[in-house]
């Protein structure tokens, strides 16, 4: 067995055990910015097969982990408009946010508003930098909060009803060709984007 085959049996196990509390301390966490070895995708897509199985209500996933993000990057939205932008130039290069891309951000949120906030929200490896740049950026609260909660609640639909509806046979096609989650989910996502 490989790395991920090994997290994808440790991960369903500790879900059965712990159920939802274990995705919402998970999520939150993520969300929040600090690094977990697993990301919330997998985390979305194993409930989803929970939920399926019948261990647990696709509503309540859904319902627990939109609370795990909306608290989990409030938390970090907090700390990064606190922080300003002297917390970017600092530690902004660990997560890939230098002072260049964080005037970009500033471009385009300035330019399109609640609407960069969702697309920022939707795309993989943009969410958790969407929250930084929006505390940072002090981008008011009434803007950030409905448009952050559209965007996760979109986003892990989509991973959540993967799994529920295709279930065992999407993890097992992952294993096997050994494609990244998230790239699954930003497919998905694009494709929805140059539909609408």
């Amino acid at each position: 067995m490989d790395w991920l085959t090994e997290a994808r049996f440790a991960l369903a196990s500790f879900l059965e055990h712990h159920g939802l509390l274990a995705a919402f301390a998970l999520i939150l966490i993520e969300e929040a910015g600090v690094p977990v070895p697993v990301p919330g995708d997998v985390f979305m897509l194993l409930l989803g097969v929970q939920a399926r199985a019948g261990h647990i209500a696709l509503w309540q996933a859904l319902v627990v982990m939109e609370a795990a993000t909306l608290i989990g990057s409030s938390i970090l939205y907090t700390v990064a408009r606190a922080g300003g932008r002297g917390l970017v130039y600092r530690y902004g290069r660990f997560i890939r946010l230098e002072p260049a891309r964080l005037d970009r951000a500033e471009a385009w949120l300035k330019q399109r508003g609640w609407l960069a906030i969702l697309a920022g929200r939707l795309v993989p490896g943009l969410r958790i930098l969407t929250t930084v740049a929006c505390g940072v950026l002090a981008v008011p609260r009434r803007t950030f909060f409905p448009a952050t909660a559209l965007g996760a609640f979109c986003y892990l639909s989509v991973y959540t009803l993967l799994g529920y509806f295709f279930g065992p046979p999407v993890v097992s096609l992952l294993e096997s060709v050994h494609v990244p989650v998230s790239l699954i989910g930003s497919l998905l996502v694009l494709i929805g984007l140059v539909v609408w």
